[in-house]
């Protein structure tokens, strides 16, 4: 399987892992995480460039490391 890098934009979120084994399926979920928690504003309309809404959505409501402020903001963007 070809590994799909994650884009080089959101690297400063993955300080503290080997980047360049990412792959944007495989850890899509782990990847989702990092940039709604840690991420920018830029960084979250990139990563609607990466995933489709389904997608984000399936792998959201899979995370339960959310706070309340970023659980917010997904809840108005989802529903």
């Amino acid at each position: 399987m070809l590994l799909q890098n994650v884009p080089p934009e959101f690297k400063a979120l993955f300080g503290d892992i080997h980047f360049d084994t990412l792959d944007i399926e495989e850890h899509s979920r782990f990847i989702i995480t990092q940039v709604v928690s840690r991420g920018t504003l830029a960084d979250w309309y990139l990563l609607q460039k990466l995933y489709n809404r389904e997608k984000m959505m399936q792998e959201v409501v899979q995370i339960r490391s959310l706070d309340k402020k970023t659980l917010c903001f997904l809840g108005s963007y989802f529903w």
